[in-house]
Order: structure tokens, then sequence, then C-alpha cells
């Protein structure tokens, strides 16, 4: 019973020391999203979430970016998805899912908004034309 005890303790120190270390990822890596506005003139808004987590509302001005990383999930299911918008136009797209996280490069994903299209890169500086996933950008009605 004494050691049964111990062994019970013991679990709880080490359970409670990882809940107060920074986040680590356990299972998976940690992945690395990236957005950003290469808009040729104005602000960008961008609302990124996935079914756990609602990162908010960010206005990013020309050339900035934001990131965020995450620890994808034991059953690979992941999903964070965003919608944008810039003056008239908008659109929602997938920023990371685990079933495509091949077109992520070291767990890090790029993508970048311009006038015309959202482009999807393997890498910062994207190397155009190649690596590109293009996402045309609608019109709001």
């Amino acid at each position: 019973m004494r050691s049964l005890l111990l062994f019970l303790l013991i679990i709880a120190n080490l359970l409670h020391a990882f809940a107060l270390e920074k986040r680590k990822c356990v299972l998976t890596p940690e992945v690395f999203v990236h957005i950003a506005n290469q808009l040729s003139s104005g602000p960008l808004t961008i609302h990124c979430q996935s079914k756990d987590d609602d990162l908010g509302i960010h206005t990013l001005a020309i050339n900035q970016e934001f990131s965020w990383g995450f620890c994808d999930n034991a059953v690979l299911s992941t999903l964070f998805y965003c919608d944008i918008s810039a003056g008239s136009k908008s659109k929602h797209f997938n920023a990371y899912t685990s079933m495509s996280s091949d077109s992520c490069r070291n767990n890090q994903c790029y993508w970048f908004v311009k006038d015309d299209a959202v482009l999807h890169g393997l890498e910062s500086p994207l190397p155009f034309p190649s690596d590109v996933e293009e996402l045309l950008i609608q019109e709001r009605h």
C-alpha cells in the first residue's frame, strides 16, 4: 500500500511539473503557421481558429505577419481555418490540416495574402512559381 501511495505521489508531481512547463508536444511535433500580408495597400483582417482554440481577430499592416504554434493532436485530426478580408474581398481557407501537413516543410506552414490570391508556399521567402497553391480571393456580397 505504501509503495502504491509513493508511486501515485510521484506521478502527481510529474503531471504537475508538466503542467507548469511551457507547452511542449509529446507525441507529435510542434507546428507553426505563418500568414503574411503582402497586399499592395491597406490592412488585412484575419480570424483563425480550430475546434478548440479561437486565436482572435487581428489586423495586419502591409508586410506584417501573424503566426502561431501548436501541437498536432495524437490522432492527426487538427484543423485550423481562417477568414481573411481586405476592403471588399474576403476568403475562408484551411490554414492547417493534419492530413495535408506534407504541404508544410519542417513543421512550418507559410501563407501569403496577395491582392488577387492567397498563396501557400513551403518556405519563406516563397519560391515563385513552384511549390505554390493558389486560392483566389472572392468579392464579398
